[in-house]
């Protein structure tokens, strides 16, 4: 007698595994697609809203690391298209007293 029904029970089985791992495939590509939402409206509504309110905060934390006085006078953010902007206005980096090398 062939051995009929032992292969059949293997496709099957074949078969089940596939469409186990293209339901799990799916759930992750949903939790992933859903991952990225939230970031993206957490960006859009929490984070970008008060970047405006902590500029001299960004002006203090730039001075001490160039080491240079740092004033802004202004940031704006927005939204172009998927992409989130911040400009800032009025930059300034002034020369420290004293910067040169003497010898």
């Amino acid at each position: 007698m062939p051995a009929t029904p032992a292969t059949s029970g293997e496709s099957i089985a074949r078969r089940s595994r596939f469409w186990g791992f293209v339901a799990f495939a799916g759930s992750a590509l949903a939790i992933l697609v859903a991952l990225v939402c939230a970031a993206l409206l957490l960006v859009r509504y929490v984070l970008l809203p008060h970047v405006e309110n902590y500029g001299p905060q960004i002006a203090d934390r730039l001075s001490h690391l160039l080491g240079a006085p740092v004033t802004i006078e202004r940031i704006t953010t927005g939204w172009d298209g998927w992409n989130p902007t911040v400009d800032i206005g009025g930059l300034r980096v002034r020369a420290t007293q004293g910067g040169g090398d003497e010898r």
